[in-house]
C-alpha cells in the first residue's frame, strides 16, 4: 500500500498577490518606506490610490 501524499501545510500569502496586482494596475501608488527594521520596502500609498482610482474611498468608522 502506497503512502497517501503529504500536503503543504501553508497558506499563501495573498497580501504579496495583491501587492503585485495593485502595483500593476497603479504603478503611481507605489512608494518606498522604511519598515521596522530599519530597511527600505515598497509600499502602496493609500492616498494617491484613493486618487488613482477616482471615488469615494471610505476609512476608519465611517458609514458604509
Amino acid at each position: 500500500m502506497d503512502k497517501p501524499e503529504k500536503l503543504a501545510m501553508q497558506t499563501p500569502n495573498l497580501a504579496d498577490g495583491n501587492f503585485a496586482a495593485l502595483s500593476r494596475l497603479f504603478p503611481n501608488a507605489v512608494t518606498e518606506t522604511i519598515d521596522e527594521n530599519g530597511a527600505v520596502v515598497r509600499a502602496i500609498d493609500a492616498e494617491v490610490l484613493a486618487q488613482e482610482i477616482n471615488t469615494r474611498v471610505v476609512a476608519g468608522r465611517e458609514e458604509r
